[in-house]
């Protein structure tokens, strides 16, 4: 078998799916991690200055994001499906929709997570969730 060197093209190509890839598994991780209530490994992967928009309209920054947690409802879950990632420079875009679970009720909603490059990797800096039309 003969192994050929990528062109240009193909090697953007190919790195942009592995940053996509990266961010949207960041945002599975970032789900399962809240399902789990596991605030010691979320308090390592969100940067300080993050703020979360609920679908509820309000507006955490990461401290209070976290601490919501102590309350949170045991059967509390986050799955999502439909993710799609872009690419804009050193920002990026993940839209997805999710099932969230809690306290026995089901919500379908979609959320918008804003990533930027600093220091060498991505870092997410806003995240902001809407309840599904139609849902």
């Amino acid at each position: 078998m003969m192994l050929r060197t990528l062109n240009h093209e193909e090697q953007t190509a190919l790195l942009k799916n592995n940053t996509e890839y990266e961010l949207i598994r960041f945002m599975s991780d970032w789900g399962h991690l809240s399902g789990r209530r596991d605030t010691t490994a979320l308090e390592l992967m969100l940067p300080d200055d993050l703020v979360v928009t609920t679908a509820e309209g309000a507006v955490f920054d990461k401290e209070r994001y976290l601490d919501n947690f102590r309350t949170i409802a045991e059967d509390f879950t986050i799955v999502n499906y439909d993710q799609q990632a872009q690419l804009f420079g050193a920002a990026a875009v993940v839209r997805a929709r999710y099932l969230l679970t809690a306290g026995g009720r089901e919500s379908r909603l979609c959320y918008t997570a804003t990533f930027v490059r600093r220091f060498e990797r991505w870092e997410i800096v806003a995240l902001h969730s809407s309840p599904v039309a139609n849902a």
